[in-house]
């Protein structure tokens, strides 16, 4: 498994990634009108402006599998979101194939040594309160719920918030004492 910064060529296979993961951990969570209206070229142009558009203000490193394929990815923001966070993870997708093999992880601390290295503090990431599968993946980095707010999609959905305080002091399997 290679762990990369993605590239404009990668758009393609990063935006059916995301369709694939989407759809499978969302199904009997977001309305299926919402996930159906979802499409790659929706996604794709999403990716390219949040990614390389003017302004853009996140990152992307992508899993590729050893085949070349893309089977995962992680996004995050290089502005704070939140006012006691420094940065925020906006996405972590895998292809459902590619679930439990510590791939996530694996990308995860890439994201977390890049913020490391610049000596960013502390870091928040936001799921549906109802996605089992996210909230036991960030409990188990050690993630705290610090945080909660409605979004719509379709309908209105609660988001969780897991933080971590303190990054760089950050052990991956065990959890901080987060405090705002």
């Amino acid at each position: 498994m290679i762990i990369r910064l993605a590239v404009r060529k990668d758009l393609t296979a990063i935006a059916q990634t995301h369709l694939q993961s989407y759809q499978w951990v969302y199904q009997g969570i977001m309305p299926q009108s919402y996930l159906a209206a979802q499409t790659c070229e929706k996604l794709s142009c999403s990716w390219e402006k949040r990614l390389f558009g003017p302004g853009n203000r996140e990152f992307m490193y992508v899993a590729e599998n050893d085949k070349g394929n893309i089977v995962g990815f992680i996004a995050a923001s290089i502005d704070q979101t939140h006012d006691c966070f420094a940065r925020e993870v906006t996405a972590l997708y895998l292809c459902r194939e590619f679930q439990g093999r510590k791939i996530g992880r694996s990308l995860f601390q890439t994201v977390l040594h890049r913020f490391i290295a610049q000596k960013v503090g502390s870091l928040i990431v936001w799921v549906l309160a109802d996605n089992n599968l996210a909230r036991g993946f960030y409990e188990r980095l050690g993630g705290v719920v610090v945080d909660k707010r409605i979004i719509s999609r379709g309908k209105p959905l609660s988001q969780l918030a897991y933080g971590w305080e303190e990054i760089n002091n950050a052990e991956l399997d065990t959890g901080n004492n987060v405090k705002c």
